[in-house]
């Protein structure tokens, strides 16, 4: 019995010990492969590419984006973000705020194409009724909300001058943390592009990112939001996706950014990807259907994995006559854990967010809470600009 309930803490804590190194797997593949591949960087450097880059159709989907749409419009308008001989399409869908009445003050500009739709249609109808309309050959994507940095459109299109790439990613930190990133967002960025070096990554961010339209795929309509497409699909195709390091995009604090909608609404639009396309990212190479799996979808197994692991250890323990001292010890770690601000607020938030993947997970599988819909998330107070 007791060999039996080892095997099952094996089984449990090895995904979790996995999903604990997958930074550090990341770049250390990085390193090994660095130099033994076609992919290196130094053969397409776009450091001087930027000098002279092709058009593209800059696409914005927006609904009631009163508090954003004018600053994003000129912004991406300004000179220095701005290539000569591009389009911006702005697609407004039923918008009952001044969004459009805005959008009208821009309207006289020959580079931009406003589409007012007066009834309500999704992000992803809108997204895919942009390209379906635009000139250009490279596409760009761009949400309200975020600030960028100067030149990352044009640091975006720059990478395409590697055949090997169908999709760029811009970087993403926090706004208030530029020089130096929270550790959540560190990581993610370093993996992103320690994978970027010898491959694909994982990571887009639908704030920014460009695409060649020869790789662009319709997005289904029956899915929560577009980023995990368009990741299995170029990569699906034979194309890399990669991220840029020097096209970014400022956002609040991972702390602030993890509140319990806006992780519901990751989970489902996960397993809503899992459920409705297993076809498509099954189709994806083994090694990589193996590393996306693990790292998209592992992180909303980790608090059932815990649990399991708590449950065992204690049973384990009670079992070996040593259940007092079991939590005696998981105890007197959890206070010195609580005695530091830096690891307190990394154990709260990590209980938090672990709990929201729990909740949600069970909402989808057992209460069939799967719709596609969500209503608007209020980012009234996240302003980007406000805090630079």
């Amino acid at each position: 019995m007791i060999l039996f309930l080892y095997g099952l803490l094996a089984i449990c804590g090895l995904p979790i010990f996995f999903l604990a190194i997958y930074p550090l797997m990341s770049h250390v593949f990085a390193a090994f492969t660095k130099g033994n591949t076609h992919f290196e960087s130094s053969k397409h450097n776009n450091a001087s590419a930027t000098n002279e880059l092709p058009p593209v159709s800059i696409i914005i989907a927006c609904y009631n984006e009163e508090s954003f749409i004018r600053s994003k419009l000129t912004e991406i308008l300004s000179k220095a973000n701005w290539i000569e001989g591009s389009e911006l399409i702005v697609v407004s869908t039923g918008s009952t705020d001044t969004t459009d009445q805005i959008l009208r003050e821009f309207d006289s500009n020959p580079n931009v194409h406003l589409c007012l739709i007066p009834e309500r249609i999704s992000k992803i109808d809108a997204v895919n009724y942009a390209v379906n309309i635009c000139r250009h050959k490279l596409l760009v994507f761009s949400d309200c909300r975020q600030k960028m940095k100067v030149g990352s459109i044009q640091r975006l299109v720059s990478k395409f001058q590697d055949p090997t790439i169908g999709t760029v990613a811009a970087s993403l930190l926090d706004t208030k943390n530029d020089e130096s990133p929270s550790f959540f967002r560190k990581m993610y960025h370093n993996m992103a592009l320690n994978q970027s070096k010898v491959g694909s990554c994982f990571n887009v961010y639908g704030a920014l990112y460009a695409q060649r339209k020869s790789v662009y795929r319709k997005i289904p309509t029956d899915l929560l939001f577009d980023d995990l497409f368009v990741v299995v699909s170029t990569i699906s195709q034979g194309m890399r996706l990669v991220q840029e390091k020097e096209a970014v995009i400022y956002d609040v604090s991972f702390y602030s950014y993890y509140k319990p909608e806006r992780v519901q609404r990751l989970t489902r639009g996960l397993l809503l990807f899992l459920f409705n396309h297993k076809k498509l990212i099954f189709s994806l190479p083994p090694t990589v259907l193996f590393r996306f799996l693990m790292y998209k979808y592992l992180k909303l197994l980790m608090p059932f994995l815990l649990l399991a692991v708590f449950l065992l250890t204690a049973l384990l323990s009670y079992m070996s006559g040593f259940f007092g001292a079991y939590f005696g010890i998981l105890f007197v770690v959890l206070a010195v854990l609580f005695i530091f601000n830096l690891t307190r607020n990394f154990l709260v938030v990590f209980i938090q967010i672990n709990w929201y993947f729990f909740l949600a997970t069970i909402n989808f599988v057992f209460f069939n809470k799967r719709s596609k819909k969500w209503k608007k998330l209020n980012t009234a107070n996240e302003n980007p600009a406000t805090l630079l």
